[in-house]
């Protein structure tokens, strides 16, 4: 049974800021009082100790007696961390923002007021984001905002590794931006649903990015608004962050597929993550070739939320008919279903299963059309969504609910 989240006390003001901290501590010595200087009297703090192992929970209630702390019990991940704060700032009816941020951060001074002022400049603007700039070389940009590339699923971060722009800088419009430092309106939230919890770490803050702006609101990145981060995007590959990558990545095609196209924009990148999991294994490197086929395993069959990376002593055997070739698309594809009667085959999109349980995104819950078998980590399935057209899931989505599905489901079809 998992433990009941623990709340020091509600944290109240126009902006709650909420930062989600897990194995963090060498960082909350600089990185709180940084936001308290900037959030000033707008508001508060809510720290999320995020299940963490090296005592942040004692430190915090030892060095910051008066900052709101969630102790949740367990590792939620940055998705279920972040939702469970903003589930929290939004008791608060005076809650008009909300400040999302990492613990590995620093927050220049006067960092708030310039997101402040981009989201009162229209009504349509949802979020702004800081100018992300690197802890170590506060100089260099980390990133400005992301475009993203529907057909890919990837992300093209702004200005990434050149110099500062100075704060007279216009904002500018972007596709994405990332949790680190994102000023949220607290209507957006109630609207359109938090994280979706299911996605665990990584994509989450992409996918709902995706969402508001396919509900025809704008996202802006804030030059003048400075935060330092402890990027490690240059860190060497490790297996549990390219499992996630790449699984979440998948789910993010599925949600959010390009106007034209649709979901042959999945299958493609289905059969390029097929092809280099069957590619690193024949150049000798079975961890990672096994853990993009969990990836691809665990979408396929709707195994979402944190899950245990199994990493295999040895490389599966290759495909014993049409071996693979470096550099081509492979023909085998073992992490992908085969029909009856064929020894390889091109990947099926199981688009005709029912929908899974996603994960709630209070106050809306969202569903996935995908697996009729699905889990969300260990918890049980539930099927009932109205928003699933029949011809898009097939016969076995659940019966249509005349005002929308009995669970409170939010989610349109883009």
């Amino acid at each position: 049974m998992n433990p009941e989240p623990r709340l020091t006390r509600q944290p109240r003001g126009r902006v709650i800021a909420v930062m989600v901290a897990w194995n963090g501590r060498p960082f909350l010595e600089t990185a709180i009082p940084s936001v308290l200087e900037a959030l000033g009297e707008h508001g508060e703090l809510l720290v999320v100790e995020n299940g963490s192992t090296d005592g942040s929970f004692d430190f915090l209630r030892a060095r910051f007696p008066d900052v709101a702390v969630l102790q949740t019990g367990e590792n939620l991940g940055g998705a279920g961390g972040f939702s469970a704060g903003m589930r929290v700032a939004l008791e608060d009816p005076e809650c008009h923002h909300v400040w999302l941020l990492d613990n590995d951060i620093l927050v220049e001074p006067g960092a708030l007021e310039p997101l402040l002022d981009a989201l009162s400049s229209a009504p349509d603007i949802a979020a702004a984001g800081s100018q992300l700039c690197l802890y170590d070389r506060p100089d260099t940009v980390q990133e400005l905002g992301s475009r993203y590339t529907p057909w890919l699923g990837a992300l093209e971060q702004q200005h990434a590794g050149r110099s500062r722009l100075p704060a007279d800088a216009s904002p500018r419009e972007v596709d994405y931006l990332a949790a680190c430092s994102l000023l949220i309106r607290s209507d957006i939230l109630r609207q359109h649903g938090l994280f979706h919890e299911a996605l665990f770490v990584f994509y989450d803050d992409v996918e709902w990015s995706l969402r508001v702006r396919r509900a025809g609101h704008r996202l802006l990145a804030v030059p003048a608004s400075v935060v330092r981060h402890c990027y490690g995007g240059d860190r060497p590959t490790v297996p549990w962050r390219e499992y996630y990558r790449k699984r979440n990545r998948c789910i993010c095609l599925r949600l959010e597929p390009p106007r034209r196209g649709r979901l042959l924009a999945l299958y493609f990148y289905l059969v390029y993550v097929s092809a280099l999991a069957h590619y690193l294994a024949r150049q000798g490197d079975p961890v990672l070739a096994g853990i993009y086929r969990q990836a691809l395993d665990d979408f396929d069959n709707g195994r979402l939320g944190r899950r245990d990376i199994v990493r295999p002593a040895t490389a599966p055997l290759p495909c014993p008919k049409r071996p693979a070739e470096p550099g081509r698309i492979l023909r085998c594809r073992r992490a992908m279903p085969r029909p009856p009667g064929r020894h390889c085959s091109k990947p099926q999109l199981n688009a005709s299963r029912a929908s899974i349980d996603l994960a709630p995104t209070s106050p809306t819950v969202r569903r996935l059309p995908w697996s009729a078998n699905a889990t969300v980590g260990q918890q049980p399935t539930v099927t009932n969504c109205s928003d699933i057209a029949a011809a898009d899931v097939g016969p076995t989505s659940p019966t249509p609910v005349a005002n929308g599905c009995s669970l409170g489901c939010a989610w349109q079809r883009p």
